[in-house]
């Protein structure tokens, strides 16, 4: 099983935009196909964190991610 790092906020319950990705040097940018782009964050937050894990857990991540934020966009200004 091969585990893939992704920049995710804890906080935020959102991953990180492809280019901070990329900023933050992290290998699993393909996991990312598991978020929907609207709940990329593209801008740093606090709650930023190099996150490792399979592919089976960032699914979880997503549906987690979903949940949280719906149909709106994750921002960084409000919490829902």
């Amino acid at each position: 099983m091969s585990m893939h790092t992704l920049v995710y906020d804890v906080d935020l319950k959102a991953p990180a935009c492809v280019l901070l990705q990329a900023a933050f040097g992290c290998s699993g940018h393909h996991a990312l196909r598991h978020f929907d782009s609207r709940h990329w964050l593209t801008s740093p937050t606090p709650g930023m964190r190099n996150v490792e894990g399979t592919d089976a857990e960032w699914q979880k991540a997503a549906a987690i991610t979903r949940k949280h934020w719906g149909e709106r966009r994750a921002t960084v200004e409000t919490k829902p």
